[in-house]
């Protein structure tokens, strides 16, 4: 099993660039001026995990050979990637990470990470398709907790990469996962723009560590 430090470089392909740090680690001197004002008024733990996401898109972005540059975030509290790189930030408490491409090829990418803890049985309704908790039920009534979690991290990376192509907000109905091995499957239950059609599937990877709950999507 990966290291923490080394999970989503063992999820993402080689175009993509990874930066990871702690967010505790952080401080607002990185920040630039703008950044810096954009939470200004926010409580500590949000500004330091909105420094430790800056500064790991940075430094992904540096190991692409490009300039660091503001990182602001749009109405839905999507980093504003500049032109030419795709990217997605995701943290929890003791663990950011960024992970950001230049390959024309690669359209999207989404990360999210999670604690490993377990997600309450009556969110499962707000975030489950009849399916999903079918597969959930199936399940040893002490693993239903985590592994809804791991659906929950699932819908939310291909929700952000999807998003790097249709700008288009889903609910957590719109798709449907299911887990093979290391890997899931995101089916779509609902046409999005003219990217996806009902049926499409996007592929990701996921890694369960003994405190987090780590997932990933390039499209």
């Amino acid at each position: 099993m990966p290291t923490q430090t080394g999970v989503l470089r063992a999820l993402l392909p080689s175009g993509v660039a990874v930066a990871e740090m702690d967010p505790r680690e952080s401080s607002l001197s990185a920040l630039f001026p703008e950044e810096a004002a954009h939470v200004a008024k926010a409580v500590e733990k949000r500004q330091r995990e909105f420094c430790a996401g800056r500064i790991c898109a940075r430094r992904a972005m540096e190991l692409l050979g490009a300039e660091p540059t503001v990182l602001l975030s749009d109405e839905d509290r999507v980093p504003r990637w500049p032109d030419g790189l795709t990217g997605s930030i995701s943290h929890t408490l003791n663990w950011c990470g960024a992970a950001v491409t230049r390959d024309p090829a690669i359209r999207g990418v989404g990360i999210d990470i999670e604690r490993a803890s377990s997600l309450k049985s009556r969110v499962f309704q707000m975030i489950c398709t009849e399916d999903e908790l079918s597969w959930l039920d199936a399940l040893p009534e002490d693993e239903r907790g985590v592994m809804g979690k791991l659906i929950f991290s699932a819908k939310e990376s291909a929700y952000k990469a999807q998003y790097a192509l249709t700008r288009t907000y889903l609910g957590f109905a719109a798709m449907s996962i299911e887990f093979c091995g290391p890997q899931f499957r995101a089916t779509l239950n609902q046409d999005v723009g003219d990217a996806f059609r009902i049926g499409d599937v996007i592929l990701g990877r996921h890694l369960l560590t003994e405190d987090h709950v780590v997932t990933a999507v390039v499209i």
